[in-house]
């Protein structure tokens, strides 16, 4: 929907399992216009946050392995990402709400 020229309602979360990844260092997009919030009764929704600029976040590898974790998973079983040990500094683990 449109409101005065904007458009409302793109921080709901689709009612499928859905994940964002952003960037607070984007340049182009500002990191708050890509987190999803749960719509009401809707909790397989979640926020990735890597280190990457925009451009870069194409061919960076924690988006990579974000990305093929969250393609593994059998459909009915989503479960929010939880890096590996090793890989826990790609993901910055902030509050973005």
């Amino acid at each position: 929907p449109v409101k005065h020229g904007h458009f409302t309602g793109l921080d709901l979360a689709p009612p499928v399992p859905t994940t964002s990844i952003l960037t607070r260092t984007d340049g182009i997009v500002h990191w708050r216009g890509s987190v999803q919030y749960p719509d009401s009764g809707h909790a397989q929704t979640e926020n990735i946050e890597v280190h990457a600029s925009h451009i870069g976040l194409g061919d960076n590898p924690s988006v990579m392995i974000a990305i093929a974790d969250r393609l593994k998973q059998a459909e009915g079983e989503w479960k929010p990402f939880k890096p590996s040990l090793a890989n826990r500094w790609m993901f910055p683990q902030r509050k973005l709400h």
